[in-house]
């Protein structure tokens, strides 16, 4: 891009079609995004349906402390898998979006702010996978309590 007081360079695909643009730009974010959170979405709810179907009360079978055990590390487990497919959400689909919108509608490196913003989405996206053990930590009880004995 070249105004001619602050000239700023920078790498982007160049299409012989408009149209080969789109349809890589639509497969990239079914592959990286879409695709992947729906599966994930999908084994998450599976694992949960096995929980519950594990944590229901059988008459005469545990005590009422221990499904209350039961039950609290159910919810506990139920709590995490949201918050990893909330995560995982929340980290991938602003840079889908920028992308789409760049693919489909709009060119965004006329934003003023775009090269920025791109940046931050970016980075966001790809620090993903940090974050998870982070979640596991923060979750676990066990963890916690470990963790303030040291400090």
């Amino acid at each position: 891009v070249d105004n001619s007081s602050n000239p700023k360079y920078f790498c982007e695909e160049d299409w012989p079609k408009e149209d080969y643009r789109k349809i890589f730009g639509g497969l990239t974010t079914m592959m990286q995004f879409v695709i992947p959170f729906f599966m994930m979405a999908f084994c998450y709810i599976c694992v949960s349906l096995r929980l519950n179907d594990r944590a229901r009360s059988k008459p005469g079978s545990k005590s009422s402390k221990k499904e209350e055990a039961d039950r609290e590390r159910k919810r506990r487990t139920n709590r995490m898998l949201i918050a990893m497919v909330v995560i995982f959400l929340l980290s991938w689909l602003p840079l889908n979006t920028i992308n789409i919108i760049n693919d489909f509608y709009v060119q965004t490196g006329d934003w003023q702010y775009y090269f920025l913003s791109f940046f931050m989405v970016h980075s966001m996206a790809m620090s993903s996978t940090c974050y998870n053990p982070f979640l596991y930590a923060w979750l676990n009880e066990n963890f916690r309590k470990e963790f303030k004995q040291v400090l």
